[in-house]
């Protein structure tokens, strides 16, 4: 049976793609990484599973489940739910449930009205880091001065404490150095809640 490791070869070589080439695209400093990932000898985290996507041209659901019959996976698998794509913490990335890998949680969390992001940026730095998984509760609604996921103008997810104003919305990012994101008026129409923010977790690689 096919692996992500012979995906990832296959891949490679099938776009005339050296391992050096991959090596660079990726962010390694030399071929010896690819090899040991393509003979299965190293792991993937889920940031690193994003940039084989993209340097290969292909989605990493591609990359973890193949083109192999089924249904679509649930969101959680027992006591794991799945990362369901990217949400920025930054300048903005789609937040699309796109299953790129799975989390342990807790047991009072294991339902598919709970998935994973990753983070991507450092707006919500130093609470919430660049390469974080957030765990979020699917909702349309969250309390004023929490945090939430957002999509603006159904296009950018972000991560942000959102704060309702008489007639505005507010983004703020942690990070002093994002300013706020102020949708007054009619422009609080671009912004659409899809999720609270209910824990983050950081892995140390």
């Amino acid at each position: 049976m096919e692996t992500i490791y012979d995906r990832i070869k296959r891949l490679r070589v099938a776009r005339n793609m050296s391992q050096d080439e991959l090596a660079r695209r990726v962010g390694y400093s030399g071929r010896s990484a690819i090899s040991k990932v393509e003979l299965g000898l190293r792991d993937i985290t889920q940031t690193m599973m994003l940039k084989y996507a993209a340097a290969l041209g292909t989605t990493p659901t591609y990359l973890i489940y193949g083109d192999e019959p089924g249904p679509r996976p649930k969101y959680r698998r027992g006591s794991c739910l799945a990362v369901t794509g990217t949400v920025a913490a930054g300048n903005g990335a789609y937040a699309e449930e796109n299953i790129i890998g799975w989390e342990t949680v807790d047991e009072k969390y294991a339902s598919d009205e709970y998935y994973y992001l990753l983070v991507s940026g450092d707006s919500m730095d130093p609470e919430i880091k660049d390469g974080d998984f957030v765990l979020v509760h699917r909702q349309e609604e969250v309390e004023s001065g929490t945090l939430g996921i957002v999509i603006i103008d159904n296009e950018d997810g972000v991560v942000k404490k959102v704060v309702y104003g008489e007639d505005s919305i507010t983004l703020v990012s942690f990070n002093p150095y994002f300013p706020a994101r102020v949708f007054a008026g009619a422009d609080a129409e671009r912004v659409r809640v899809v999720g609270k923010v209910i824990e983050s977790k950081r892995k140390f690689v």
